[in-house]
């Protein structure tokens, strides 16, 4: 495993951004552009792009990269990709966009074209698509955000998360039955926390619910401010789409300033998180928060051998910090790679996609079927790059409570 992306390593990618804009679709492939990958043939090359600093270190950078070190270490066991073992080389966004790209790019003019490549915050996957899908690189996120999920611009791209549509559904259903009316919503202050707002409203207003908005910064450490102005508007129930410290001072601001009103953790970003890890439990009365089931104590999903091999060899590496739901994600994220490029005889990006797209609803390919942890099937399509196949009986709403190896338990004891 390398680690690309060191204090110097970084001051030295920002210097060249500009120079690299120009050249971006070169690569350390001398501008080949059409195969799926360069150097040893016998080696799959897998770059993760993880905030290994900044921020989200703590959610999004070790516990990341150790998940990817453990699924690499299960898929080699198993005989790789196409028979090619894996390496796995991290790239440090440092929790930052234009980090991100600077990197990926300073990389990318450095080294042999990877296989296959991963971004998960959708702040930092959104700028990185373009980038990748001009040099053909294949590209699996985490994201949630509908606006990778555009095969014409992106067709290397795909989701292996849970659908942000279905998040939505599942999420204003479960409102309608509780009888609110009323929904404010609280979302972090970047492109993909304005589309979230957005498209919950959509779906909410055909549900008959009004909702009004709001937004803090993904390094908040205090929302007071924000939450009086969405107090105003008299919601009578909140719903929180933020990670790390931002859901953390939403749940401490929320208390500071007295108001109980039933509060709802939406299961993309905030179920992502360890409350025991980032909070107090004296902030999460009256909180729930609707988890994937990936993230539940004894779920379906979680109830296969597969997940014991997976959480046995991650303790062993190190303890759990955060979500077992980011931790099973970024397994999948591989296994989806395994799938697609194990689909066809072609082992570049259009071989990839079309594998990927061919595989049919409601099916786990042969080649990682022993492995899948996660929804039934592998649901993508060529007008679909998002795993369709995640519906309502997949999540679970649970109270607010620190997290035991990742897990929650659906009655919080």
């Amino acid at each position: 495993m390398t680690l690309f992306g060191s204090p110097k390593r970084k001051a030295s990618a920002l210097g060249l951004a500009a120079a690299l804009a120009l050249s971006a679709c070169g690569g350390g492939s001398g501008g080949d552009t059409s195969d799926g990958g360069g150097g040893d043939k016998g080696t799959f090359n897998f770059v993760a792009a993880l905030p290994m600093s900044g921020p989200l270190s703590a959610i999004g950078g070790q516990p990341y990269k150790t998940a990817f070190e453990t699924t690499v270490e299960i898929i080699n066991k198993d005989g790789g990709i196409d028979g090619k073992k894996v390496k796995l080389t991290i790239i440090d966004t440092a929790g930052d966009a234009t980090k991100a790209v600077a990197n990926v790019q300073a990389y990318l003019a450095d080294n042999d074209k990877p296989d296959a490549m991963f971004s998960g915050y959708s702040f930092e996957a959104l700028p990185l698509a373009p980038l990748l899908t001009k040099q053909k690189i294949p590209l699996v996120s985490s994201s949630v955000t509908p606006l990778l999920n555009n095969p014409d611009k992106f067709p290397y791209t795909f989701q292996q998360s849970v659908p942000i549509r279905t998040i939505i559904d599942v999420l204003s259903d479960h409102i309608v039955e509780k009888g609110h009316k009323k929904v404010g919503y609280i979302a972090v202050d970047d492109e993909s926390g304005h589309v979230s707002v957005d498209a919950f409203k959509k779906v909410a207003s055909a549900k008959g619910l009004t909702v009004t908005g709001a937004f803090v910064k993904a390094d908040a450490v205090d929302a007071t401010s924000t939450l009086e102005k969405l107090k105003a508007s008299k919601p009578d129930v909140v719903v929180v789409s933020a990670v790390g410290p931002a859901a953390a001072a939403i749940l401490k601001s929320r208390t500071e300033i007295g108001w109980d009103v039933p509060t709802i953790g939406e299961g993309s970003a905030f179920a992502a998180s360890d409350l025991g890890k980032i909070s107090s439990k004296e902030y999460w009365g009256n909180v729930e928060v609707q988890m994937p089931n990936w993230t539940v104590k004894g779920s379906d999903m979680l109830s296969v051998p597969a997940f014991d091999t997976y959480l046995k060899d991650y303790k062993a590496k190190s303890a759990i910090t955060t979500g077992m739901g980011g931790l099973v994600c970024l397994y999948q994220d591989l296994l989806t790679i395994k799938a697609g490029f194990e689909a066809t005889d072609q082992d570049d990006a259009e071989g990839f996609a079309k594998g990927l797209e061919g595989i049919g609803a409601d099916t786990i390919p042969d080649s990682i079927k022993d492995l899948w942890v996660g929804p039934k099937g592998l649901g993508y399509g060529p007008d679909n790059h998002d795993n369709a196949e995640w519906g309502a009986d997949d999540f679970t709403f649970v109270p607010a409570q620190a997290l035991v190896d990742g897990m929650a338990t659906a009655d919080g004891s």
